[in-house]
């Protein structure tokens, strides 16, 4: 019954946690677009020109152009989080194991679980683990 029992728990983990792929990128962040990427190419080119300039006669313009790029970098990031946060608040109530569970899910640092393949796998792990009690007092007083 324990080798039984055992069989159904590592069944139940199989099909519920996601196997470890170590050759897997890094998806980018949720708020990251195409628009953030060109301005932060500009920036780091503005950084790079700044860093260069020092000690030179242009080194305050490329100062107040790196400035500006900085700026206007961080107020995109800025406004495209905004935007992200609530629409996957909005998001959450119609699909819960969509992008919000998996987004909070990493944050967590936690393994990710799959959907459910099928219920009757389900139904299955609930039979086995949570055993029904037969109803009454579980012993007699004498």
């Amino acid at each position: 019954m324990a080798s039984s029992l055992m069989d159904v728990i590592t069944g139940a983990c199989d099909a519920s946690m996601t196997k470890a792929n170590p050759r897997r990128r890094r998806e980018p962040v949720y708020w990251w677009t195409a628009e953030i990427a060109d301005l932060r190419r500009s920036c780091l080119r503005a950084r790079r020109l700044f860093q260069r300039s020092r000690g030179w006669q242009d080194e305050e313009a490329h100062s107040a152009n790196y400035t500006s790029a900085r700026r206007l970098l961080r107020a995109a990031i800025r406004t495209s989080k905004r935007r992200c946060w609530r629409q996957l608040c909005d998001e959450v109530d119609s699909d819960i194991w969509g992008k919000p569970y998996r987004i909070a899910m990493s944050r967590l640092r936690c393994p990710q679980t799959r959907r459910p393949g099928s219920p009757l796998l389900v139904r299955g792990a609930v039979v086995a683990l949570f055993p029904r009690v037969p109803s009454g007092p579980a012993f007699q007083l004498p």
